[in-house]
């Protein structure tokens, strides 16, 4: 099972870095898998990455801005600029948190989604 988080709880570093690299990878359309030959790692580790389980490294960092073609400051977190290419602070790519209530969404059904209302 999936554990949740309060919104309001704070991520941790490694957490925002990968929801800013999923981010990006949605917007390019880009798969893990893909992403993830190109940096010579595993799916699942840079899965582990994304979900800010496993930290990630600067060299890694700078390959991963490299294949999906940002600066490394894109893939940094800020208070002042919270989303990449975006000052306002909407990517316009659905957070992994959000992602996640979709897939829940799509997978349910109506039925059960009356009883969870």
């Amino acid at each position: 099972m999936t554990e949740l988080r309060e919104f309001d709880e704070p991520a941790s570093y490694s957490e925002r870095v990968g929801e800013r690299v999923h981010q990006v990878m949605w917007r390019q359309k880009r798969k893990q898998g893909e992403v993830a030959t190109l940096l010579d790692m595993a799916q699942a580790t840079l899965s582990r990455k994304i979900r800010g389980t496993r930290p990630w490294e600067v060299g890694e960092l700078a390959a991963i801005a490299e294949v999906l073609g940002v600066p490394i400051t894109d893939l940094l977190p800020s208070q002042e600029n919270p989303r990449p290419d975006d000052p306002d602070g909407d990517s316009g790519a659905p957070s992994r948190a959000r992602t996640e209530d979709l897939r829940i969404i799509r997978s349910a059904s109506w039925g059960e989604l009356a009883e969870a209302s």
